[in-house]
């Protein structure tokens, strides 16, 4: 057998077996291009609004520094108490 024989041969089954393959690589397109929209938050969340949120915390903490530094004692001190409450707001 010549080597363009084997070549032509082995293009044919690899040929089959693509088409084969064809419509599961769709599904993952598909299922990736699904996923663009999550991304678009992800990257609006990490560059833009964490940041903000983050300003606004900063800004807050400064108005108030005796508070805030009261909270994060207390914080400390009885962290149960902290995730006890959060939990309730997270609840209601």
């Amino acid at each position: 057998m010549k080597i363009h024989e084997v070549i032509d041969q082995d293009s044919d089954a690899n040929y089959d077996e693509l088409v084969e393959e064809l419509p599961q690589w769709q599904e993952e397109l598909d299922r990736l291009q699904k996923l663009r929209p999550v991304l678009s938050n992800h990257d609006s969340l990490k560059v833009k609004e964490i940041p903000a949120l983050q300003d606004q915390i900063k800004e807050q903490e400064s108005l108030h520094p005796d508070i805030s530094s009261e909270v994060e004692e207390v914080g400390s001190l009885y962290p149960s108490l902290i995730l006890q409450h959060s939990d309730s707001f997270l609840d209601s």
